[in-house]
């Protein structure tokens, strides 16, 4: 279920282009979002923490416009699209760190 909403947010445009704009923590944060619910909400201080997490551009009322799995499917689509973000970022870093040093490399002092 997971897998298949991962496809469909990319499908939507949510791809790894779109995703690498969110470097601070935003895709975690939406997750943790969705993970903690409003349907569930048990106090004041849940039903905070849900809102605050939640990204200003957000529509009132996503969380609630949907069941308690559909909720959790989509935290976990967003938890892989993170870990998938935090992978390119990390193989690009390997990358730059290669090619610097094939420059140094090629370098006559």
């Amino acid at each position: 279920m997971i897998a298949a909403e991962r496809q469909a947010l990319v499908a939507m445009g949510y791809d790894a282009i779109h995703d690498d704009e969110h470097a601070a923590g935003e895709l975690a944060a939406a997750a943790a979002c969705f993970a903690l619910g409003s349907t569930e909400v048990r106090n004041r201080k849940q039903a905070v923490e849900a809102l605050t997490l939640s990204p200003a551009e957000w529509p009132s009322g996503i969380l609630v416009e949907t069941t308690r799995m559909r909720q959790l499917v989509v935290a976990g689509a967003l938890i892989a699209a993170e870990i998938e973000r935090l992978q390119r970022a990390h193989f690009a870093a390997i990358d730059a760190a290669q090619a610097q040093q094939n420059t140094l490399d090629t370098l006559e002092f």
